[in-house]
């Protein structure tokens, strides 16, 4: 029997699962912003700065709130905190496009903060610990390997996208 392990099977199917869902989360909430907000800039009026600094705001909750997160996900699992937080950062892009106001535009990157900190590696990787235990290094290993190509799909998409739709 082979020693590599089965991504379909058994425990290493959260690892697989959460790959997908770590390219997913962290191309949309962290690295589809380099291409993105430049033009929402210019769209709303706004100079970069100001576009990146409510990017570094949401970075900012989300370290705020990781500990209240782990706390979450110690008492009721990463299965459920990590779907909500995709849900949250999939209503905080919607609303990203809507927020034309300077403190609407802060008030939808401190819900993007909070689904980044309920989404992104922290949660999974203490998931896969929950999982896991003393034997979590190697599916960990794989999560990082697998979230790593986050931007390699997520850029050339969004920048498709732009091109394709403006």
């Amino acid at each position: 029997m082979s020693k590599f392990p089965l991504f379909l099977v058994g425990p290493w199917r959260a690892v697989a699962v959460l790959g997908v869902t770590q390219i997913l989360a962290w191309g949309t909430m962290f690295y589809t912003p380099v291409l993105m907000l430049p033009r929402l800039a210019a769209d709303r009026g706004f100079t970069a700065t100001f576009a990146m600094a409510g990017f570094s705001a949401g970075l900012l909750v989300a370290g705020f709130v990781a500990r209240y997160v782990g706390i979450l996900i110690d008492g009721y699992g990463g299965h459920r905190v990590m779907p909500a937080g995709s849900l949250l950062g999939a209503l905080g892009l919607v609303g990203l496009t809507y927020a034309a106001d300077p403190l609407a535009y802060f008030a939808v990157w401190t819900v993007l903060g909070l689904a980044m900190a309920a989404s992104l590696y922290d949660p999974a990787f203490a998931s896969l610990g929950r999982i896991f235990g003393a034997r979590a290094r190697r599916p960990i290993t794989a999560l990082t390997l697998a979230g790593g190509f986050a931007s390699t799909v997520s850029w050339p998409a969004t920048q498709a996208l732009l091109d394709a739709l403006g």
